[in-house]
């Protein structure tokens, strides 16, 4: 927030780097503490279910082996939780159940109308390169066309857009 100024509608923020290296993480905290401030969020997850999703999410927030045993029994506390992880677990979900989760739009008209229909604050996609381009020529042409797009519905929305980026060795040079 100190950097940017927080959540600011009409901004596009890209959060770029190699494969498993965190982005998805970063964007399940940055969707985490946005909504846990009241903020309005939808994220377009074009990797992840909303299952796994939910398992980083509790990860950040009670650690991972707590959300392990999350994920085997949801909803469900197993009995080998402490009260604290009790505790913790049902805080987190409440934050969870409040961020929106789209997994079936893979399109740049898809993402623009959960923005609208949602009136969303913040709207995360993760992540741009997995978007369909229909009649884009090249990769380049595409992920131009998505970042584009994005930075449209940003201005339009208006909300924040976060675009999570993978950055391969080819796009480096």
């Amino acid at each position: 927030d100190e950097w940017i100024g927080g959540a600011v509608p009409g901004h596009i923020w890209v959060l770029g780097g190699y494969s498993n290296v965190g982005k998805s993480m970063m964007a399940c905290a940055l969707a985490y503490g946005l909504a846990d401030s009241g903020a309005k969020v939808a994220v377009v997850s074009l990797e992840m279910t909303a299952a796994q999703m939910a398992v980083r999410l509790l990860a950040g927030r009670v650690g991972a082996s707590a959300a392990f045993r999350y994920q085997v029994k949801p909803g469900r506390p197993p009995a080998t939780w402490t009260a604290e992880e009790r505790e913790a677990v049902m805080a987190a979900r409440q934050v969870i159940e409040r961020i929106h989760v789209y997994q079936s739009v893979r399109t740049l008209e898809g993402v623009q109308s959960v923005a609208r229909r949602g009136d969303y604050d913040v709207v995360i996609v993760d992540y741009g390169q997995l978007m369909d381009m229909q009649g884009a020529k090249s990769e380049y042409e595409a992920n131009t066309t998505a970042a584009r797009g994005l930075q449209s519905l940003a201005k339009r929305a208006p909300c924040t857009v976060i675009a999570l980026s993978q950055v391969s060795q080819e796009h480096q040079r």
